[in-house]
């Protein structure tokens, strides 16, 4: 590749960005708490420009929205949910 001057670069998976010295350096790579999973490394999805920090956003936990989806939007009765959460379902 670099006989034939193609820009190439290894495939990096996640784990080679939580531990590469230079993605720790640009502080790429953060720490955020989540419900289920507690501490956890990720990559914000919006990169840094002039070190303005946009923050890291995720959606709810999971069945965080059970109520409202199953039983708001859908008409799921509150003995159904009771049903459905008794069974393992939700």
């Amino acid at each position: 590749m670099a006989k034939l001057e193609v820009v190439a670069s290894r495939i990096f998976t996640a784990q080679d960005i939580v531990n590469d010295p230079i993605y720790a350096e640009r502080e790429d790579i953060v720490e955020i708490e989540d419900a289920d999973l507690g501490l956890s490394a990720c990559r914000p999805s919006f990169p840094r420009w002039a070190r303005v920090w946009i923050g890291v956003a995720h959606g709810p936990s999971l069945g965080q929205d059970n109520d409202l989806v199953l039983g708001e939007w859908l008409g799921k009765s509150d003995d159904e949910l009771a049903a459905l959460r008794s069974s393992g379902t939700i």
